[in-house]
């Protein structure tokens, strides 16, 4: 019987990875055990190029890292480890039905030259939902990108962590399940890779990592066959393979049960071995489902100068061809027989009052000859193709792209031509957020991970990562950076020709620019641009708000604008911009939050919030002499535009200390129309006129609100009540179970029983949190936390009421003191008055002193340390 003794010690060991992931130090634990067990990794960071100190670590690539040694040092690796950690499962003797992984790098994350901010903190999110067995889409999908890092490489470390739980789709296993059962394997995404093990679960009725270890077991047998037939020089005999029963080959011969079900009907013998025998078919089961590694795609044009289409002609030949003599020949001549091709057009459109990117399809085929020439190939075109349209990605604007992006690539050529072209049923939110409330807040005593919560739970959910970006997103996130004389710059260049304001003021940048800005005259702020940025010698513009740098405008008689011949160095930044729009993929985005982030305080206001009017200038350059005022949107109207443009994806605004601020002050009219059946295309749909700028507005039902409340500073119960009514709220307290003993004294029993007299003395709310005592590693850290953090928290709880102090703290912290003040002597007073009590306070700064005072408190209790 084969044995898995590593299973019993990983699932022991994640739940002990489990225990860490809340401590602020547990990267470093990590990377202090993989030196204490001599794991033979170099283990280094890179920034700027220079080498660095290791300070990130997560637990998939900690695991993976052991198991890159070989057999015994990783035995030995466990070995050690096992004593380190106490863990009470046996070392591992066999590794049976681990895959053996391509790895370009030894971190499942990229050196800090190339890491997201979040990269390592959300691979310990994903840790902690594998372990709850509920992972999230929108998170998958994120580790799924992070550089360095494959699909198969987090299938097979979800499987090291949970081997009965889920299945390794590697080259092994796919090509195993291909050949034995004629599976293909799944899409890389959620979805349809947990439908994938839950098929394999109901069909094939062996553990996960029983299977796995017969792909094992089978490639085994393939690299032997294979290298005997190098070493033979002879072609593979199917014979080699054969059983003297029944004649099939022996590494995947079916039980006869599963024959007698047919649940899974397998290839025939003769495919099975061409597959088996062809390397680079291994080499292609990398390739996600529906990509061809042996063929390139293309998107190209069909339109010569300028609307003159050769669509027809193309078709009709069966060719396409390059319109231009001196561009593209290049990439033509790398066509080989086989790429695929689409014919598109790319352009804008207004959609709901705004412009959006989109491009259309209208044929694709298969390339059957190239010449090299730099101008045709023949092409194979698919008859009765359905044209179909994408908005905002899969756009190419070059006559010819070669298109490498595999999102783009399944949604170009792909795509089903029987699917309905326009679905009137609003989609979901593309990102699972899963029971979350419309309206949330949580709430709590101090330090209980509230803010902790928002920044490492709730932000990725609402950041959408680069791949996902469309066009329309990427070019409003640079035209909002931009200045408004560069976007009409930007604007003249993409135009390529003196134009005039009516023409300038139709451009996508302008109107980007302009929905993006809250003015009241569009015309009004062109001209005063054009005019303040005109050089001095303009023959026709003359003008005393002429600004002092970045002259670049000049005008023609007949009122045509265009750039002046020596602002090259002002627009050569602009041309980079403007080159970036037009050359755009789904892949040359930046990543986008979609939440904004405020903190609520008594000044904060309904115009901070919502809109109310400002001062500006006019000019962004200089100084001006008259003072102009502009409605300006808050953060929260902010949001909610941005919202309405991309209802398929969900947004938050994260308010830290919500009950600080003056609520109906901040949220005015619109607390109303915050309640969940009251959104934009709710049954109970309310909308209403703004105070400043009485333009209709609703809140769009993809904005989340979610807020944070300290509960020592107020509780639930004094929040306003038509807050109150209107969210939900998650309560917050003390995890005891996060706490790590610090060099004995448990942490753990120290802070429940100062939060017991709490209780008793005050109520639950004014607890201390955990987060208080988390990160701290020497007894030194935990006497400065006391000296600076404790001790004034709870002077501020019980308004420096030292006596109740006393009594949570004891007597090594607060003395009372025998009162030796002298009164006036020639003053007889004719009442007898009680003396207030005096006390002082004790900071330790010696550590046996320190242990001795919470000794005699009752606070210290020992404890060893993992």
């Amino acid at each position: 019987m084969e044995k898995y003794t590593w299973i019993p010690f990983f699932e022991e060991l994640e739940q002990k990875i489990y225990y860490l992931r809340k401590y602020r130090n547990r990267d470093k634990r990590l990377i202090d055990t993989l030196e204490k067990i001599d794991v033979e990794v170099n283990l280094e960071d890179k920034y700027k190029g220079q080498s660095i100190e290791l300070k990130r670590m997560d637990p998939f690539t900690f695991l993976e890292i052991i198991l890159l040694s070989g057999f015994e040092k990783r035995k030995k690796a466990f070995e050690t480890l096992r004593t380190l950690w106490n863990i009470k499962a046996i070392s591992p003797s066999d590794f049976n039905g681990l895959q053996s992984i391509s790895i370009n790098n030894k971190k499942f994350f990229p050196y800090k030259d190339d890491r997201r901010v979040n990269d390592v903190n959300n691979l310990w999110l994903l840790f902690e939902q594998l372990h709850l067995k509920k992972i999230e889409s929108q998170l998958f999908s994120y580790v799924c990108n992070i550089k360095y890092f494959s699909f198969e490489r987090l299938t097979h470390s979800f499987f090291l962590y949970a081997p009965k739980y889920y299945f390794p789709v590697t080259p092994e296993t796919k090509l195993y399940l291909s050949e034995k059962y004629g599976l293909s394997f799944p899409n890389e995404n959620l979805n349809d890779y947990l439908n994938y093990i839950k098929y394999l679960s109901s069909n094939i009725e062996k553990p996960f990592y029983v299977i796995s270890h017969e792909a094992q077991k089978y490639n085994e047998g393939i690299k032997n066959q294979i290298k005997i037939n190098e070493e033979e020089t002879k072609p593979w005999s199917l014979e080699n393979f054969k059983n003297e029963d029944d004649g099939n080959p022996k590494p995947w011969s079916m039980k006869k049960e599963n024959k007698k079900k047919n649940l899974i009907s397998p290839l025939p013998i003769e495919k099975s071995i061409k597959k088996v025998v062809t390397r680079e078919n291994r080499k292609k089961l990398h390739a996600p489902e529906g990509t061809n590694v042996d063929k390139n795609y293309y998107s190209v044009g069909f339109h010569w100068d300028g609307d003159k289409s050769q669509y027809d002609r193309f078709i009709k030949e069966g060719i396409w061809e390059n319109g231009y003599d001196d561009k593209f020949s290049d990439v033509v001549n790398t066509i080989e027989i086989g790429d695929q091709i689409a014919l598109k057009t790319a352009y804008t459109k207004k959609e709901n009052g705004k412009t959006i990117s989109a491009t259309k399809i209208y044929n694709v085929g298969t390339v059957t000859d190239n010449p090299k020439d730099g101008k045709t190939v023949k092409v194979d075109w698919q008859e009765n193709f359905e044209p179909y349209e994408l908005i905002g990605k899969g756009v190419y604007r070059k006559t010819i792209n070669k298109i490498q992006d595999t999102a783009n690539i399944d949604l170009i050529f792909n795509h089903d031509q029987n699917q309905s072209k326009i679905s009137s049923t609003p989609p979901s939110l593309g990102v699972d957020v899963g029971d979350l409330a419309l309206n949330t807040i949580l709430y709590g005593p101090p330090g209980t991970g509230k803010t902790y919560k928002l920044q490492n739970e709730y932000f990725p959910l609402f950041t959408t990562q680069k791949e996902q970006v469309t066009r329309q997103q990427y070019v409003e996130n640079i035209i909002d950076e931009l200045k408004w004389w560069e976007v009409i710059a930007l604007a003249l260049l993409d135009l390529g020709r003196p134009s005039k304001v009516a023409e300038i003021k139709r451009h996508e940048f302008i109107e980007t620019k302009n929905g993006l800005s809250e003015i009241k005259s569009l015309n009004a702020r062109l001209w005063s641009q054009l005019q303040t940025h005109t050089i001095e010698e303009s023959a026709t513009v003359n003008t005393l708000k002429r600004s002092s740098t970045n002259l670049i405008f000049d005008k023609t008689e007949d009122s045509f604008w265009f750039i002046v011949e020596k602002a090259e160095e002002l627009t050569e930044s602009l041309e980079g911009i403007l080159s970036d729009i037009k050359n755009f993929t789904s892949q040359g985005g930046e990543n986008r939050k979609r939440y904004k982030f405020v903190s609520f305080h008594q000044s904060f206001s309904y115009e901070d919030f919502m809109e109310g009017i400002k001062p500006v200038m006019l000019s962004e350059d200089e100084p001006q002499t008259e003072v102009a005022y502009e409605i300006q949107k808050g953060a929260f109207k902010q949001l909610c535009e941005l919202a309405e443009k991309d209802p398929n994806n969900p947004y938050a605004l994260f308010i830290d200390e919500i009950n600080r601020g003056n609520i109906s002050n901040i949220f005015g009219e619109l607390i109303t129309l915050i309640e969940k059946d009251k959104r934009k295309g709710e049954a109970n749909e309310l909308s209403l006129h703004l105070t400043y700028s009485k333009k209709l507005f609703s809140v769009p039902k993809n904005v989340y609100i979610i807020g944070t409340m300290n509960t020592a500073d107020r509780s639930v119960e004094a929040l306003d009540n038509a807050l109150r009514r209107r969210f939900a709220f998650v309560e917050m307290m003390p995890d005891y179970e996060v706490l790590q003993p610090i060099e004995g004294i448990s942490t753990k029993h120290l802070l429940e029983t100062i939060n017991k007299r709490l209780i008793a003395l005050l109520d639950r709310e004014h607890q201390i949190g955990h987060s208080y005592f988390i990160g701290l590693n020497t007894v030194a850290e935990l006497m400065e936390t006391f000296n600076k953090k404790i001790i004034p928290l709870l002077q501020e709880y019980f308004y420096n009421d030292y006596d109740k102090i006393g009594m949570v703290l004891g007597n090594g912290f607060i003395k009372r003191l025998t009162s030796d003040v002298k009164f006036a002597q020639d003053y007889a007073s004719e009442e007898e008055y009680e003396l207030n009590p005096t006390y002082k306070l004790v900071y330790h700064h010696d550590e046996e002193e320190f242990r001795e005072s919470l000794t005699s408190a009752g606070l210290l209790a020992v404890a060893i340390n993992l």
